[in-house]
């Protein structure tokens, strides 16, 4: 009885933002239906992919999200008082205690699977996957391909905010010492996008030597904190614009659906970041929401959110990859590959995050203490996201 109190408590719609919680969502059902896709013969791929109603990249979203969470916590602490090295090592401590466990525990897992049983798994392998360098200026290794936006995310979180507090300390700046590292961190990923961009660029070229290179990356996290400045900075007219935000937002995702490839092709480079500002048009009107209403429905959507880190980690190589073809899941029919897929992936993710994620997030109080901090408050709360 009291194990199930303490995940009812886990999965609680108190004190959460359901919007945000509604993009994690859509972000990870995103990613976690395109890879479904390897499941389904490459004749019917482009059937099944036209199932998908959102033509953007679940990724991006993540990216952007992530940067707006995060980005509140770097802004609330830079307007508090004088910076030091200090509150940037907390800044990170915080932050790896909720991100590293339990990539770290995976990454082992795989490595340790491959040593033992599969041993041509490792060809790509090398110990830079545990410092987050594997695909930091080059194309991302094919082991463990899901690693790459986490790669992302952590330099980000590392880089950034060390930017900042150099500039507040200089300068003598509160929040407004984001400025000149934004600029820095917009403009250096899109010189490097055109500047490795080639017409006529082979996609799978593109996809790992671009899109899934860390420097080339850092500006979409950056879109977030803009927009999480923007809350701050102004916060009634951030809540006035919600509903023109959001329309916009809207005509962005029909155009890319009614033309997937057109927009696309016009500039690669700038895919990312017409993306990018996609999700933040919604920003105002998803961190205003509150609640749907429905409590079964906010405890559902509650759930996926919460799961979506560790859902992340383990759909792809552990059970797309690695579980299925070693019990045969995938040698039957189309329609139970993906029920097996979808389903023994969300049983896993929600054993991972109760009894492996959620615990070891709980150590970083002992650590680097920073007061009773929920997991998603009314605002731009510390929860970062994949």
């Amino acid at each position: 009885m009291r194990r199930t109190e303490q995940w009812g408590q886990a999965f609680s719609p108190e004190g959460r933002i359901i919007g945000l919680d509604v993009l994690r969502v859509v972000a990870i059902g995103i990613v976690v239906f395109v890879h479904g896709a390897l499941l389904v013969p490459k004749p019917e791929r482009g059937a099944y992919l036209a199932w998908m109603p959102l033509k953007i990249d679940g990724v991006s979203v993540f990216f952007v999200l992530s940067g707006f969470l995060i980005g509140g916590i770097l802004i609330r602490t830079l307007s508090s008082g004088p910076s030091d090295w200090k509150a940037w090592r907390q800044f990170l401590l915080r932050r790896w205690f909720r991100t590293l466990p339990n990539y770290l525990l995976v990454l082992t897992f795989l490595v340790l699977y491959g040593l033992v049983l599969k041993p041509a798994s490792l060809k790509h392998f090398s110990l830079a996957y545990y410092a987050f360098a594997q695909n930091l200026t080059q194309p991302h290794p094919y082991f463990f391909p899901e690693a790459w936006s986490l790669a992302v995310e952590e330099w980000f979180y590392m880089l950034f905010p060390l930017a900042c507090w150099a500039v507040a300390r200089w300068r003598g700046l509160g929040a407004d010492a984001i400025g000149w590292p934004a600029l820095l961190f917009l403009v250096v990923p899109l010189i490097g996008r055109f500047a490795e961009y080639t017409p006529g660029m082979d996609p799978e070229a593109f996809d790992r030597g671009i899109r899934k290179v860390v420097v080339m990356r850092l500006d979409a996290l950056m879109f977030g904190v803009l927009a999480a400045y923007a809350q701050v900075r102004w916060a009634g007219l951030w809540k006035q614009m919600r509903w023109p935000a959001g329309a916009l937002g809207s005509v962005l995702l029909v155009l890319f659906y009614l033309n997937p490839n057109d927009w696309k092709g016009a500039s690669p480079p700038l895919l990312f970041v017409w993306e990018s500002l996609a999700v933040v048009a919604f920003l105002p009107l998803l961190s205003t929401w509150k609640q749907t209403g429905f409590r079964w429905v906010d405890r559902v959507i509650v759930f996926f959110s919460v799961v979506s880190y560790s859902l992340y980690l383990l759909h792809l190589t552990p059970v797309l990859h690695t579980l299925m073809p070693a019990v045969g899941a995938d040698a039957g029919s189309v329609a139970g590959a993906l029920g097996f897929y979808v389903g023994v992936s969300v049983l896993a993710s929600a054993a991972l995050y109760l009894g492996f994620e959620r615990p070891t997030t709980a150590w970083r109080e002992r650590w680097a203490p920073h007061g009773a901090e929920r997991v998603n408050p009314p605002g731009p709360g510390p929860r970062p996201v994949r």
